[in-house]
């Protein structure tokens, strides 16, 4: 069994038989959440701890105050970086559907089209560029698709200039 199913059978005790004595129910709940944590339970480790009493808590020693920031930092910190790789999940679905409309447009053999893909690769090392300064080969490479859709386009000096560009970084 796991352990924080035994920890919420001693919860649901300590509230059953012993409704006074909330120290215990506070510290069962912080140990459930502990143990949650530990088998990878977020949302079940968020939701013991919410289920703590704020007034219960002021009422407990320091470490068990102690105790509970830390859990809920942890938990806090978890959901922050889910929800940041959502959106950097969200950035990269993004980024790769605008390269295959370009590669596309680049690739049909029809100048026009590929201007469009032209128009479509500055928006792209523009895009990049503000959303990950840091991270220069994702800044080369957006380069050198533009470089690629001038060339493509007819544009022969502009895709030199590209590629002159990204040497000299």
């Amino acid at each position: 069994r796991n352990l924080y199913l035994v920890y919420k059978e001693a919860i649901n005790n300590i509230a059953k038989h012993f409704p006074d004595r909330r120290e215990h129910l506070v510290l069962a709940r912080l140990q459930q959440t502990t143990a949650q944590i530990m088998n990878g339970d977020m949302d079940a480790a968020r939701q013991s701890l919410g289920r703590i009493n704020r007034d219960d808590l002021k009422q407990m020693p320091k470490d068990a105050q102690a105790r509970y920031r830390e859990l809920a930092g942890a938990l806090r910190e978890h959901f922050e970086n889910v929800k940041n790789l959502e959106v950097l999940k969200a950035d990269q679905a993004a980024i790769q559907d605008k390269l295959k409309t370009i590669d596309s447009l680049t690739t049909s053999g029809d100048k026009a089209s590929a201007q469009k893909a032209v128009s479509l690769a500055e928006q792209l090392v523009t895009t990049i560029q503000e959303k990950y300064p840091d991270n220069a080969d994702a800044i080369a490479g957006a380069k050198l698709t533009l470089a690629n859709t001038k060339l493509a386009a007819g544009n022969i000096s502009g895709a030199k200039t590209e590629v002159e560009g990204i040497i000299a970084t």
